[in-house]
């Protein structure tokens, strides 16, 4: 089944988010707790090929989509019938529905006609699929503007991916006018139906107002929703905003948390600032030991802060 990634994870401002390291130094034993509030989901309209139970949408690593008849499974339904001892191979790696091959490899000639086919019968999937082929070049001649044409066709139909890849492309006018205004507006659409990366981009848009008025208010509404979901630039913003007080009552026992729960994942400045939080006894007890473990762990991806605060 093929994989349903997103064509960039974020647009932000270089403040912040441009800094962010992919990589994962670890977890700590201060965990704090996350919000309480539920995001909104978007439920597949078929269930689950194997399970049949309901796929998620808004969770990319959890459910694969087949171009042989674009019935979905779950990843782990999917990998639980790939690996299925007692099975022949053909078995194992035919949809269950239609019988097909699952998937033919990315941007061969079969995986190609599936999906010119299934987006001239108007699925979305297939053309938020297929514009991502002629965005690399995979298997069709590399074109940009008709990139832009089958992600429009999508978003137009509600596609979250799709409206959220077309924000992105409004933003650095790839394959068409760069607007901010239309930028923002396919962000919103994606952000309403409670994808977390557009409502991290909706937050830095009203946070830096571009594309929109500046309002310290309506971003951090947007970017609560995202770092609800665990988006760890979200919750770095979140952190930075209660330490300033910018749209929220300073607190710096609420800053400490978001910035936490970013660093836990990783995010090389949250993990520079929870151990000045430590050193100085902000918003934690005071503790030199953890103050230096995070830096430890910041300094190793770069950090100036960081490195400073070890020595």
């Amino acid at each position: 089944m093929e994989n349903n990634s997103q064509k960039q994870q974020n647009k932000s401002d270089n403040s912040d988010s441009n800094n962010k390291e992919s990589t994962n130094s670890g977890g700590n034993d201060d965990t704090p707790s996350t919000s309480s509030s539920q995001p909104k989901d978007i439920i597949h309209d078929d269930v689950c090929a194997i399970c049949f139970d309901d796929v998620s949408m808004l969770d990319l690593a959890k459910f694969r989509q087949g171009t042989c008849c674009g019935k979905v499974m779950h990843t782990k339904c999917n990998d639980q019938l790939a690996g299925a001892e007692g099975l022949s191979y053909e078995t194992r790696n035919s949809c269950p529905m239609c019988r097909a091959k699952i998937d033919p490899d990315e941007g061969s000639k079969e995986n190609v006609e599936r999906l010119h086919r299934w987006s001239q019968l108007g699925k979305s999937w297939a053309q938020l699929h297929l514009s991502s082929l002629y965005e690399r070049g995979l298997g069709v001649n590399k074109d940009i503007k008709r990139t832009f044409e089958l992600l429009k066709l999508a978003a137009d139909q509600g596609h979250h991916i799709a409206q959220f890849n077309l924000g992105s492309m409004y933003a650095d006018g790839e394959g068409c006018v760069r607007s901010d205004t239309l930028s923002l507006n396919y962000f919103k659409l994606a952000a309403d139906q409670g994808f977390a990366g557009a409502q991290y981009n909706v937050g830095v848009a009203y946070s830096t107002g571009i594309g929109v008025e500046q309002s310290d208010t309506k971003a951090f509404k947007f970017l609560e929703l995202a770092a609800d979901q665990g988006n760890c630039d979200a919750q770095f913003k979140l952190g930075s905003m209660y330490a300033k007080g910018r749209g929220v009552i300073q607190s710096d026992t609420l800053s400490y948390k978001y910035f936490q729960l970013s660093a836990i994942q990783g995010y090389a400045k949250a993990q520079s600032n929870i151990g000045v939080y430590y050193a100085q006894g902000k918003g934690v007890e005071q503790s030199n030991t953890k103050a230096r473990k995070w830096w430890t762990k910041a300094a190793a991806q770069g950090i100036e802060e960081a490195i400073k605060g070890l020595k």
